[in-house]
Order: structure tokens, then C-alpha cells, then sequence
């Protein structure tokens, strides 16, 4: 009889213990019940794994942010008839840039003459010309030595001798993040 009582008490526990167990969850560690899937009167848990789950990788970086920078060539002439150059470089946008271009100019004595005559974006800017003058052909590429070289060669398929650059600059993007 003792024995009946100790098998009975036995099973109760055993009982008692896989019910506790399948209270804490019926999936492995580091998996999540995600859904129930049943048939034939039985359901079984849909188990996914635990995004992250107890792994020492870091969170991904952020993704790169640049800001565009922007520069600017306003020309004018005084009233002695010179030429005047406004330039800007390293602005925010294009039209920012091309109102501090037009302030350079009419701060020059260019005044109302003062008209914008390239803008550029995330690249760099130089401009050509012959000894005097203070209008010419602009070349612009990412590089400034490329883009002085592109002037240069411009003003002289235009037929203007002795080119040399009289204005270059680079307003290239800004990594933020």
C-alpha cells in the first residue's frame, strides 16, 4: 500500500513539474511563441528566434548623412567700367550661395550691373582668363586641379590668349553623421 501511495505521489510531482516547466514558455531559449498552429486537436507553438538575442554584436551605425555645400560667381562692372567678381563658397544651398555672390559683387561697387553667371554644388569651381580681364570661362569637376585645367583649356578653344585662372574654389559636401 506504502508503495501505491509513493508511485501516486511520485506521478503527482512528476506532473506538477512538467506543468511548471511549460509555464515558463514553450519555446526554447531565445526563441519567442509567435503563433499557434493546431490540428487533429493538438496545437503546437510557432517558435521565432529573439531579434539580438544575447549576442555582444553592437547596433548598426547610423546611415552617413552629408550636406550639400554651394558656391557662386556673380560678375559686375563699376562705374569706371571694371569688371567686378562676387564669389561665395561653402553655403548651404544654391540660393544662398548665389545671394552672398550678388552681396560681394554690389559691395565691390558692381551694384545694379551685378548678374550671376555660374553656380555649383558638391563639386569645385575655377575661372579663366587673360591678363585684365575679369570675365572668362569657368571649368568645374570634383577635383580643383581638374577644374583649373578645364578652364584653362576652355578659355583658349574660345580664342583668348594667355589664359590663366583668376578665381577657383570648392564647395564640397559636409558628412554630418
Amino acid at each position: 500500500m506504502k508503495s501505491l501511495v509513493f508511485k501516486t505521489l511520485f506521478l503527482v510531482m512528476l506532473g506538477l513539474s512538467i506543468q511548471m516547466a511549460y509555464a515558463e514558455g514553450p519555446c526554447p531559449q531565445g526563441e519567442i511563441d509567435i503563433d499557434q498552429r493546431c490540428g487533429g486537436g493538438v496545437c503546437q507553438p510557432v517558435c521565432a528566434p529573439i531579434q539580438n538575442y544575447n549576442n555582444n554584436y553592437a547596433p548598426p551605425p547610423p546611415p552617413i548623412r552629408w550636406i550639400e555645400q554651394c558656391g557662386a560667381i556673380a560678375l559686375g562692372v563699376t562705374q569706371n567700367n571694371s569688371k567686378i567678381l562676387g564669389t561665395s563658397a561653402n553655403m548651404i544651398s544654391e540660393t544662398v550661395a548665389t545671394t552672398f555672390a550678388m552681396n560681394d559683387c554690389n559691395a565691390k561697387g558692381g551694384g545694379d550691373t551685378c548678374v550671376i553667371t555660374r553656380t555649383y554644388c558638391n563639386q569645385c569651381i575655377a575661372l579663366a582668363a587673360p591678363p585684365g580681364r575679369e570675365t572668362g570661362l569657368t571649368g568645374v569637376d570634383t577635383d580643383i586641379s581638374k577644374a583649373k585645367q578645364d578652364s584653362i583649356e576652355q578659355c583658349n578653344q574660345a580664342g583668348i590668349k594667355n589664359c590663366h585662372v583668376i578665381y577657383s574654389a570648392c564647395s564640397m559636401p559636409v558628412q554630418v553623421q
